[in-house]
């Protein structure tokens, strides 16, 4: 990860060098991160619950149709535009909150588990953009990769036998460290709508804990059956932190000026 930002940062000094820029200036990034009908665990499941009956393993529910899960992100974004007002070149750093959820059923189907996860990431976003009168215009398709840098994960697990959930959060194991998302939006004035491509669940599937006893454990890995190939869809509000914003607010102008 590290040796990638380090390329990413280079090719942004070469560029800012090299090439020819017509407007620099920050965007202000603040939404929502929404999910929904995601997969659910395949195969059998790894997972064993605690019941009012005793403990049992949870299988996957595969006639569920996943929870909306939100979450939110704010960010600070640098925009490059060409000289010809046709295109740039979009990086940044995000804080993100996304969550993903998932049904497990008893053998017997008595007793039932839905459990959330929601991960917190710092991302450094790559973008292309391309338009027409760019800046004047505010209006543009964009697209690239996101880099993702996760540092905690709440997971809140429901049952059908207890009213209140149980929540835990994890600082250092349940979820890898750094995953990539793919990004492909557009953006319309201060509008901005985004869809995401995970290719790899950012759960951490070699993850092994022990549901035996001290003197007879039985290891299994818990995120094992977890599905890959996630999609979100964000939504914000895009602030752009130059003379475009003033020049279409007189409320902003002010603010500038007295800055």
């Amino acid at each position: 990860m590290k040796r990638i930002l380090t390329i990413i940062f280079l090719i942004v000094v070469s560029l800012n060098v090299f090439a020819q820029w017509e407007f620099n200036y920050f965007v202000l990034k603040v939404g929502a991160n929404h999910h929904m009908f995601s997969p659910q665990p395949k195969g059998t499941s790894t997972m064993y619950v605690n019941t009012p009956d005793g403990e049992y393993r949870l299988e996957p529910d595969s006639t569920f149709i996943s929870d909306y899960v939100p979450g939110f992100q704010v960010g600070l974004n640098f925009h490059f535009d060409f000289s010809n007002d046709m295109g740039g070149i979009i990086i940044g750093a995000e804080f993100q909150n996304k969550g993903i959820s998932a049904k497990y059923l008893t053998i017997s189907k008595e007793y039932n588990l839905l459990q959330t996860h929601r991960v917190n990431s710092i991302s450094v976003p790559f973008f292309v953009k391309l338009g027409k009168e760019i800046f004047d215009q505010q209006r543009y398709i964009f697209g690239g990769v996101r880099f993702n840098v996760n540092f905690g994960l709440l997971t809140i697990d429901k049952v059908n036998w207890i009213t209140e959930p149980r929540m835990s959060y994890s600082k250092d194991k349940f979820f890898v460290n750094n995953n990539i998302n793919f990004a492909l939006g557009v953006n319309f004035l201060i509008f901005n709508v985004e869809f995401n491509f995970y290719p790899d669940t950012f759960l951490d599937k070699l993850y092994s804990q022990n549901v035996g006893t001290e003197n007879d454990p039985f290891w299994v890995k818990t995120f094992e059956n977890q599905p890959d190939k996630l999609m979100f869809l964000q939504t914000s509000i895009y602030i752009p932190i130059s003379s475009w914003t003033t020049s279409k607010s007189y409320f902003m102008h002010k603010i500038f000026r007295r800055l």
